[in-house]
């Protein structure tokens, strides 16, 4: 019988970060584990589990619900987890916080919570490095990142991609996400001919100065899990125009299942995807994106042939690898026996 194994969430707000560990949980349950999810307020409304949800305040003195494993999905849920009096703590890292300049505020925070001696789960191999400089003695585990192909699978693909059809995921606010240097390449591309449509997605109502940019033509707020495999069915490409501090783009790998074409920046977190799967742009370079787009949408042989890459790609992402990896740091570290 496995042990009983909790993650402990900041929030249950839509967020690409709440949602890989609801799924994890969902891939370990479908593996035999015993799991919960504990976090505050209600059960996500966005994304269907079956899952149990503990509601529990963080932030009080009652300490949290014991497991034989815990795992801290963010740097505010760590001393709650530790406080669980759990057998076995773990931090599960999507990213560093610490390489915000937003975060400098509460750098001493994040610092306090990758101090503590608590093996860290990374998505991202080249989180490693990063923290075992910073926080010497630490212990990293890679486990990478995974998508659910019994979900995100192609829908379809347009031969005569008029306009180009460009799908835009994150929050125009969220500097990480780039969606100011993606709408300005489209509008470089725009100027020079190119029929656009945007469409876009976000955890956050559209903002002011994104309508002022007045280079989005449909906007999704708050799309459930269940809706985006038919947001990627809808466009002809995705841009991802993410800065380096970010952890993985999990759009990425989702719109890769769903059969769609990618061009994203060139970022150490995506550089796991083979070259020849995407189209790849400097951080922030709108020029770049403009031409990426150019070609997207001249060339419809590109088109097939990141289509065909890319679901050959997203084999290596299957939700199986991702649980074997965990299991065995869960063994590393003398949880369980594999």
């Amino acid at each position: 019988m496995s042990p009983s194994l909790q993650f402990v969430l900041p929030t249950s707000d839509l967020h690409g970060g709440i949602r890989l560990p609801l799924e994890i949980a969902e891939w370990l349950t479908d593996y035999g584990w015993t799991t919960r999810l504990v976090g505050p307020g209600s059960r996500p409304d966005w994304h269907n589990t079956a899952v149990p949800w503990f509601s529990h305040d963080l932030e009080g003195a009652q300490p949290l619900p014991r497991a034989d494993i815990t795992i801290a999905t963010f740097y505010t849920t760590v001393e709650p987890a530790l406080r669980s009096g759990s057998g076995h703590v773990f931090h599960l890292c999507q990213g560093f916080e610490g390489l915000h300049p937003e975060y400098e505020g509460i750098r001493d925070a994040i610092d306090a919570a990758y101090r503590a001696p608590i093996p860290k789960l990374v998505v991202s191999q080249h989180l490693e490095p990063i923290l075992t400089a910073r926080y010497p003695g630490t212990r990293c585990h890679f486990i990478g990142e995974a998508v659910d192909s019994r979900i995100f699978f192609p829908l379809g693909i347009r031969n005569v991609a008029s306009p180009l059809r460009v799908g835009l995921v994150g929050a125009f606010s969220a500097r990480v996400k780039g969606i100011p240097a993606g709408l300005e390449g489209v509008r470089q591309a725009r100027s020079k001919g190119l029929e656009i449509e945007v469409h876009r997605a976000s955890a956050d109502p559209m903002t002011e100065e994104e309508k002022r940019l007045g280079q989005t033509d449909h906007f999704h707020h708050r799309l459930p899990t269940k809706e985006m495999p038919a947001f990627y069915g809808g466009v002809d490409a995705l841009l991802f125009p993410s800065s380096a501090e970010e952890g993985f783009g999990l759009p990425v790998l989702e719109a890769l299942s769903c059969g769609v074409p990618v061009a994203h920046s060139d970022i150490p977190s995506l550089e796991v995807i083979p070259a020849k799967a995407t189209l790849r742009f400097p951080p922030g370079d709108a020029k770049a994106i403009a031409h990426a787009l150019g070609r997207l949408a001249a060339d419809s042989d590109l088109r097939r042939f990141l289509r065909r890459a890319g679901l050959e790609t997203v084999h290596e992402f299957h939700p199986q690898a991702l649980v074997a990896r965990l299991q065995q740091a869960f063994a590393d570290e003398g949880c369980l026996t594999v």
